[in-house]
């Protein structure tokens, strides 16, 4: 089972794969300080768990094929319940359509960028497009956070 081949030999140690997997965790930092704890303390695991997974893990010779696949799927479910409690927030407590369009976001972004960095043919490629998928995650946090109401710094 090789999940949108995140376990491809073409992923790599990257720096700024790296960095944005942090930029990620960034928003989880401004939910906790904002009076939304739990939402800060996954946003920032997701962070964190993205981290490892795909920098600290990145290496193809490195580490084995199962710890990476466990670490790979910890990301995937962390990353579904911070989905789940943001869509959560913006559903119940702010606008019902919103909430939909910005799932919809969500997939458009996943089928673009994710999707389209796992189909790299080489590590150059994967470092560039794994990147752009962390930075439109990020873009698309910040904008739940204006729709949550939240103050930005």
């Amino acid at each position: 089972m090789d999940l949108f081949g995140e376990l491809q030999p073409h992923r790599c140690r990257c720096r700024y794969v790296g960095a944005s997997c942090i930029l990620i965790g960034i928003p989880g930092f401004y939910y906790s300080i904002n009076g939304q704890p739990v939402l800060g303390f996954v946003g920032i695991n997701v962070g964190f768990i993205s981290f490892l997974s795909d920098y600290i893990l990145a290496d193809p010779n490195k580490f084995s094929k199962i710890i990476k696949r466990k670490f790979f799927i910890i990301d995937v479910v962390t990353i579904l319940i911070y989905i789940s409690l943001l869509f959560y927030n913006v559903f119940f407590f702010r606008k019902k359509r919103t909430s939909f369009i910005l799932l919809y976001l969500l997939y458009l972004i996943k089928k673009k960028s994710l999707d389209y960095s796992a189909i790299s043919k080489n590590k150059l490629e994967w470092r560039y497009r794994h990147t752009i998928w962390h930075i439109n995650v990020f873009f698309l946090l910040i904008l739940t956070h204006h729709i949550i109401g939240l103050a930005l710094p």
